[in-house]
């Protein structure tokens, strides 16, 4: 995943590119299937009480997230869809832990 973030007359914007990967049954990344290649614009962006949400679109689909910044890497998180969490608890998994995004330099 790589997520890029722009603050342009005081609006924060950006774009993030999501890759595939596979879960474990404790919620975490256990493989990377397919690296993140393709990015879409993110909208509805607000900073609230030191959380960015924001979402993307996803052809008919829109993904949402959190990030929160903990010793100074961010903490992704996705807001799963009804439908998304019951075809991970399907597979046994039960919640989705927060990615960790590390800042990198242009």
């Amino acid at each position: 995943m790589r997520l890029e973030l722009t603050v342009t007359n005081g609006e924060i914007g950006g774009r993030i590119s999501l890759g595939a990967v596979h879960f474990g049954s404790n919620g975490t990344v256990e493989a990377v299937t397919q690296p993140a290649q393709n990015f879409t614009p993110i909208f509805d962006v607000a900073l609230r009480d030191g959380v960015l949400s924001f979402a993307r679109k996803d052809e008919d689909d829109i993904d949402r997230f959190e990030m929160r910044l903990v010793n100074g890497e961010g903490r992704l998180t996705v807001l799963l869809s009804v439908d998304d969490r019951a075809e991970l608890a399907s597979q046994g998994i039960s919640i989705v832990q927060p990615l960790t995004l590390r800042l990198a330099a242009r």
